[in-house]
């Protein structure tokens, strides 16, 4: 996605005031319910990450990893303190809080778009990763993701980021799932014809 795209709908998202529910509703998509009923699915597959809105997006299983119990555990009506666009580059950082029994827990959702190293990070207080969708060791990448370790920052592009103005914001995020069904479905029909 593009940084002027992604800095648009965070704006979007800052009227938001509490995460509803969150999980996984495919290998790579995730579902947050903002508020009472609007939803957002964030689909994290590397090189090819977008935000939409659909209609309905049938879920393919329900997901019991560490990943998706923590996520479930932090993130379910949950308060939004604060969202943004972390270091003002392509990683959309949410600020929650949980209140429990005892005390009110601070969590970050860190969702980022950065190509092939496209992930989503769950972080306490002091940034240390609690989990990930994707572990990455230090052998794929400068920027170790593991649990108990603390999130070195990510290298900032090295771009000045042009600006996309998006008109319609509901159109926009519509559009871009209809576009994507579409391109599976010709797809699929230059398939057929090859077999």
């Amino acid at each position: 996605m593009k940084h002027s795209h992604l800095r648009q709908i965070v704006e979007y998202i800052k009227r938001f005031r509490k995460i509803s529910a969150i999980y996984r509703v495919d290998d790579r998509v995730l579902k947050i319910v903002f508020d009472k009923d609007d939803v957002l699915y964030f689909d994290m597959s590397a090189s090819h990450a977008k935000i939409f809105k659909c209609a309905d997006f049938v879920r393919s299983k329900i997901y019991s990893a560490p990943f998706d119990v923590l996520l479930f555990k932090r993130f379910n009506r949950a308060d939004i303190k604060s969202v943004a666009l972390h270091n003002d580059d392509k990683i959309i950082r949410f600020e929650l809080s949980v209140a429990s029994a005892y005390k009110s827990e601070t969590t970050y959702l860190q969702l980022e778009f950065t190509g092939k190293h496209t992930n989503i990070i769950i972080l306490d207080e002091n940034e240390i990763v609690l989990e990930a969708l994707r572990h990455v060791d230090l052998y794929a990448s400068f920027r170790e993701v593991r649990v108990g370790q603390k999130l070195l920052e990510a290298p900032k592009a090295p771009y000045t980021p042009k600006e996309y103005p998006i008109n319609n914001m509901e159109r926009y995020l519509y559009g871009i799932y209809e576009e994507e069904q579409l391109h599976k479905l010709e797809a699929l029909k230059e398939q057929k014809v090859r077999a």
